[in-house]
């Protein structure tokens, strides 16, 4: 299933051709929620592949996909910080491999082994940064439909085939892509030890206990999706040039989120995790990459990722549970199953100097429940779940621009008063209002608010 829009861009930029190296700067941290340690073993330099020019791939024109009425909408963070720091982000590749066997050579013809097992991306439509995109801002009583997700990927294929008892076999690599909805990830915060604010730096990762990147298995992923790739997925390089074309993965993972009336805010994160087994299994220093020689030997195959960063982009912005949209990935140290500090099986990329974002495309469709509908006025007013159902009472999200006694009252089809609530006291911004549906009938309902700025009406429906 294929999608595009007009907003709908992967960007891969001019990379570099050095090799900037970044120490993992841990300042020494306390992690919310009982977990306290620092992370000082974990100082290795990230090593990113800037050697390369990457060329922009044609885009496929398609429709929207639209599984049900409501908010259908295409999110990329990437494209989102862009608008809101007015900075453009830059590209890097990072090569990911079930061990640290494989190597690549860069452009300045320093040589590092590949140290980063498996990648991933979590996702939350509640990240204020998409108000700026723009795009439709989800509140926490929006469960919603993964319905697409799209990135640019880098398969570099210097082995096609193999002598197997004499007989030559084509080779085929596997691409593992896990999902998870909030029950499988740790939501959590920590805070650095030198900041005199304390604040907390939130941020979204699988439950890594499990893991296990060579077998691509975690028990808390929802499902798997595992792709073949054959010579026919290859991307094309220029060693001379230091470019490649690269292609685009398009995938539909079809999960709903957790988030239901009254839950967390959490419970709309969500997470893609990405992992490459190749069939012949690298030996120590094959090389996927070589920048300085195109006829370079020991060679094998390798998958990458295309990360995206801003320099002036701080974790300040990374501060609240509206904003757990890290990459994350798995470090050498953390392979298979050890664990290092707090850390084990992902480690969230917020906890770097530098925040790495997926460059990848993300289509949700959801129910009609967004903050912008809720704010386009000084009252906002809207039913969830809708449909209701007699046995499961109905939440009447009110929005404020300010404190006021607000009081409700239900009206069914013939103007008859079938439910009403006493006034309360609610707080600017956000809130609840319970309605008690298990002594309506199946029918169509409306139901009014009465604040101090006015009153506001909505329908509903009881299955």
């Amino acid at each position: 299933m294929v999608f595009c829009s007009e907003s709908l861009y992967l960007r891969i930029k001019t990379f570099k051709k050095h090799i900037e190296m970044k120490k993992l700067l841990f300042l020494g941290f306390t992690v919310l929620a009982a977990m306290s340690a620092n992370a000082q073993n974990l100082r290795q330099p990230i090593v990113r592949d800037q050697g390369i020019r990457a060329i922009t791939p044609a885009r496929a024109k398609s429709a929207k996909i639209s599984r049900r009425a409501g908010t259908s909408e295409l999110y990329n963070y990437v494209d989102a910080y862009t608008n809101s720091t007015s900075n453009q982000s830059k590209n890097t590749l990072f090569w990911i491999a079930p061990d640290s066997n494989a190597c690549v050579v860069y452009p300045t013809g320093g040589k590092s082994n590949v140290n980063f097992h498996g990648l991933g991306g979590s996702f939350d439509p509640k990240d204020s940064t998409f108000i700026d995109a723009p795009n439709t801002l989800l509140t926490k009583f929006n469960p919603y439909h993964v319905d697409t997700i799209r990135f640019v990927k880098a398969y570099r294929r210097n082995v096609d085939q193999v002598d197997v008892n004499g007989s030559l076999v084509d080779v085929v690599d596997t691409l593992f892509v896990q999902y998870y909805d909030a029950s499988g990830m740790n939501i959590t915060a920590y805070n650095y030890q030198s900041d005199p604010l304390k604040k907390a730096y939130w941020y979204g990762v699988p439950k890594g206990s499990t893991f296990v990147p060579f077998k691509a298995t975690n028990k808390s992923a929802l499902k798997t999706d595992t792709i073949l790739l054959t010579a026919a997925d290859r991307d094309s390089f220029n060693i001379t040039d230091q470019t490649y074309f690269p292609r685009v993965i398009t995938l539909t993972p079809d999960f709903n989120s957790l988030s239901t009336n009254g839950t967390a805010l959490t419970s709309n994160v969500v997470a893609y995790s990405i992992n490459f087994k190749p069939m012949i299994p690298a030996q120590l220093n094959d090389t996927i990459m070589d920048w300085t020689n195109a006829n370079f030997t020991k060679k094998t195959n390798g998958f990458g990722i295309s990360l995206a960063y801003f320099d002036k982009i701080p974790h300040d912005n990374l501060n609240t549970p509206y904003r757990i949209n890290n990459t994350f990935w798995t470090y050498s140290e953390l392979l298979p199953g050890k664990v290092v500090s707090i850390w084990q099986g992902y480690v969230p990329t917020t906890i770097y100097p530098t925040g790495y974002m997926m460059n990848a495309d993300i289509h949700i469709t959801c129910d009609n429940l967004s903050t912008k509908e809720l704010m386009n006025s000084n009252i906002g007013l809207a039913v969830y779940p809708n449909p209701s159902t007699s046995n499961n009472n109905a939440t009447a999200v009110v929005n404020l621009k300010s404190a006021s006694m607000v009081s409700a009252k239900v009206y069914d089809m013939n103007g008859r008063v079938v439910l009403a609530t006493s006034a309360q006291t609610m707080n600017a911004g956000l809130n609840e209002l319970p309605l008690a549906t298990s002594n309506l009938s199946t029918g169509i309902y409306t139901v009014t608010i009465e604040t101090a700025a006015g009153t506001k009406s909505s329908k509903f429906i009881v299955k």
